[in-house]
């Protein structure tokens, strides 16, 4: 499956407010939450608008996968992939 996020930024962008970072942070666990309920195994994302290279691990086994950008950051591409599908690589 494929997933416009539509921004999910980082957290950890200076001048930001707290609302911000938490509500960046809310919509990286809704996002691993929504590939359980819909049992996704693996995900390609678009458009994270996220600049730093970041790899999460949830409680609910799965990962998220975000590359950097070098430049813009209206652009952005990541994955979410499965403990199950992670075991096969």
């Amino acid at each position: 499956a494929t997933w416009n996020l539509r921004g999910i930024g980082s957290p950890d962008t200076p001048n930001i407010s707290r609302e911000v970072e938490y509500n960046r942070i809310l919509r990286r666990e809704q996002l691993a939450m929504d590939c359980c309920r819909y049992g996704l195994d693996i995900v390609g994302l678009q458009e994270t608008k996220s600049r730093n290279y970041e790899k999460l691990v949830y409680p609910n086994k799965y990962r998220v996968i975000i590359f950097d950008q070098i430049g813009e950051c209206h652009g952005g591409v990541g994955f979410v992939v499965s403990v199950s599908v992670l075991m096969l690589l």
